[in-house]
């Protein structure tokens, strides 16, 4: 839901709430997108301006994401008092041409049951420690586990994305939130994570390879996802699983400190 949308000889710029992310940081938090300047003066000014209204309605926090070329919007962003916070990459890769032989049968995948979230939301809270929340020190510690944990208790209400419980033994091992569209026969990794006691034990890899198969054997054509680029240890595994990468992207995130 767009709750503004700027367009201007000097400026485009959409701003969106993020309920999701009110509920961790306890304050109105939104994202800005699609950001594009032209004139700097004048949307620099534009800018101002908007910051300003989103400080006297009690905004708290702002995230912004930009083309890792978009030099001119992220020297504005900073001078309005955001922080440049990570590079994000986009790992994708034409399932055409994978080879599914490598994946692992001692890995099963099924849809995560109701009375199956909990214990998979235990496994996300303690997954992460380098995503933009952890890393960003103005934001409280726990917030970043508490993120991700009501993301997958409240999936049952997003009948757009699929909560998969990975086990080996009887004992699961990893999750993945996944989106499909089957209509451009493309499927979306939003969150993945190995429970932190299997981390380091090759199962990363037999999970991943798993994944690709599935998809592969239900028709898709494309898999992508969203990944830190300060997490080199994933980005080893996309790599020698033949993924490429499309173009970068910096987020930014600005913090009312009157609010924090």
């Amino acid at each position: 839901m767009i709750i503004v949308k700027v367009e201007t000889p000097s400026l485009n710029l959409e701003i969106k709430p993020l309920p999701w992310d009110e509920k961790v940081l306890g304050s109105s938090v939104i994202q800005f997108e699609k950001l594009v300047v032209r004139h700097t003066e004048q949307a620099t000014q534009r800018l101002q301006s908007i910051m300003q209204e989103m400080a006297d309605k009690k905004v708290g926090f702002i995230s912004c994401r930009l083309p890792h070329n978009a030099i001119q919007e992220s020297m504005i962003l900073e001078g309005l008092g955001f922080k440049f916070i990570e590079v994000v990459l986009h790992p994708f890769i034409n399932l055409a041409s994978h080879r599914t032989d490598r994946s692992c049968n001692s890995i099963k995948i099924e849809e995560a049951k109701p009375d199956e979230l909990k214990k998979l939301s235990e496994i996300v809270e303690i997954a992460f420690d380098d995503d933009r929340f952890s890393v960003d020190l103005r934001i409280p510690r726990n917030c970043s586990g508490t993120r991700y944990k009501n993301w997958v208790l409240s999936s049952e209400k997003n009948s757009k994305q699929k909560v998969l419980n990975l086990s080996e033994n009887s004992k699961s091992v990893g999750i993945f939130i996944v989106e499909e569209n089957h209509q451009h026969k493309k499927a979306y990794w939003h969150l993945t994570a190995i429970a932190p006691q299997y981390q380091g034990k090759g199962l990363g890899a037999k999970c991943w390879l798993s994944m690709l198969a599935k998809h592969k054997k239900q028709g898709f054509k494309e898999v992508s996802t969203t990944i830190s680029s300060r997490n080199s240890r994933v980005l080893n595994l996309y790599s020698k699983m033949n993924f490429r990468f499309s173009e970068p992207e910096m987020t930014f995130h600005w913090i009312n400190p009157n609010l924090f």
